[in-house]
């Protein structure tokens, strides 16, 4: 069965029949589930499977038989040192929601500079925990009014959708006018994806039948545009560092940074591989800004 996602990729041009080639036979959780890229746009995606809403609403990541909550990991600490530094001004003294909340650190973080802080998450012990924390959150952005927010944010989120589009269009009807839309996702430009670059490894473990859009600049400003957003902004981010990439290459596993490589992670080589990755556009992940009309 076609998924929505492919068809939304259709939709908006970033897709066709003559152009998509076969990306991988296989996913990292899957032997049987390929993996499609558009030759023209780089999109990459998953074209007729979605695992359903009820595997987000009893697990954390897909992985593990029972729902739990996913500690933070020093990956997640340091994304959330760096969002609260560069998405001060969309939550500060604002009305904010963020979809796909996960272990809610960012929105415990945010959430004293913010006017208020909401959420959405459909993994039940995540909504306990936030709620037990005195968060209003919901299982579905429609639960709350229309016109309602400043600022909607969806770190590695938007990515799972089956049906961005709709998605879209209801995150528009839910921010106010003049409000701002904040989308971070990993990048299908990624340096480890590149044909030239040829880390099977990274790829194999970087597809997953949850991921089903890796984006690329063209498919996230094709879609906000087509949704009616304005004022687009794209902007890639380097998550991982140098040493990741090294540790990769040499020895096929993730890691480099939490090993003796990361010795050469100083600031100045962080700064200077991620300009480097971005005049390239093969950061591993992206970051869109679009605001509502």
């Amino acid at each position: 069965m076609i998924s929505e996602a492919y068809k939304d990729l259709k939709t908006v041009g970033l897709v066709t029949e003559t152009s998509i080639e076969k990306f991988s036979n296989t996913t990292r959780d899957s032997q049987s589930l390929p993996v499609w890229r558009d030759k023209k746009s780089g999109v990459i995606f998953i074209k007729d499977f979605y695992v359903g809403d009820a595997l987000y609403s009893s697990k954390v990541d897909g992985e593990q038989g029972k729902a739990s909550l996913k500690r933070s990991s020093l990956e997640d600490k340091l994304d959330t040192t760096r969002r609260l530094a560069d998405f001060q001004k969309f939550y500060y003294g604002k009305v904010v929601c963020e979809v796909g909340f996960g272990d809610g650190e960012f929105m415990k973080a945010a959430a004293p500079y913010s006017r208020e802080f909401m959420g959405v998450e459909l993994n039940s012990l995540s909504l306990m925990d936030a709620r037990k924390n005195g968060f209003v959150v919901e299982d579905n952005l429609s639960k709350f009014g229309e016109n309602s927010f400043d600022t909607i944010i969806l770190f590695h989120t938007f990515e799972h959708f089956p049906n961005p589009l709709n998605k879209l269009h209801q995150m528009m009807r839910h921010l106010k006018k003049g409000g701002q839309l904040i989308i971070e996702v990993p990048h299908a430009g990624d340096f480890l994806l590149r044909d030239d670059v040829a880390c099977e490894s990274f790829k194999q473990h970087t597809l997953w039948s949850q991921h089903l859009i890796l984006h690329t600049r063209s498919s996230l400003t094709a879609m906000l545009k087509h949704t009616g957003f304005s004022g687009i902004t794209i902007k890639g981010v380097q998550r991982y560092p140098l040493s990741n990439h090294f540790h990769w290459l040499a020895n096929g596993k993730p890691g480099g940074h939490l090993s003796s490589l990361s010795t050469i992670d100083s600031l100045s080589l962080l700064t200077c591989y991620e300009t480097a990755l971005a005049r390239i556009d093969a950061t591993d992940t992206i970051i869109a800004v679009a605001i509502k009309k």
